[in-house]
Parts: C-alpha cells; structure tokens; sequence
C-alpha cells in the first residue's frame, strides 16, 4: 500500500466529513445534536450549552482535523505494510 496516497485520501475523506458536519451545524443544528446524541454512548449532546460556531473555530477545526487524518492515515498505511511483510 503506498503510503502517501493513503495518508492524502484518508484527509480529503476526514476533511469532507468536516465541511458536511460544520455546515449541518449551521444549517440543520438540531439534527446535527440528535445524529452526536445516537453516537455518544449515552452522553447527552442535547443538554449541553449551545452556541454558534465562529468562522476562526471552524477553520481551526478543519485544519486540525484533516491534519490528524493524514498522520493517523499514514500510520495506518505504514504499520500494515510492516505487518503485511
């Protein structure tokens, strides 16, 4: 497995899922909460202080999230071709 092209795709996909979810945020907020609801293992999103997102959170976000999918995208693609050996 090329290890590169993983890594890349990996934070394409993770930063896709970002834009999705920051525009659901701002557009669709409360099916967005009852979606984080069904995904928290019985922690309640719902109750929690809510407020809108601000562009600056949102880029950082954006930036972290995809950077973190690269790299564990590449460990990922590294460690299996270690392992596929």
């Amino acid at each position: 497995m090329k290890v590169i092209p993983f890594a890349n795709a990996l934070a394409t996909a993770g930063g896709a899922f970002y834009v999705v979810c920051a525009l659901g945020v701002f557009l669709l907020p409360d099916l967005v909460i009852a979606i984080g609801d069904s995904w928290a293992h019985g922690i309640r999103l719902s109750s929690l202080p809510t407020e809108v997102p601000t562009l600056a959170g949102v880029l950082g976000g954006f930036i972290t999230l995809t950077a973190t999918s690269w790299f564990f995208g590449y460990i990922l693609a590294w460690s299996y071709n270690k392992f596929q050996r």
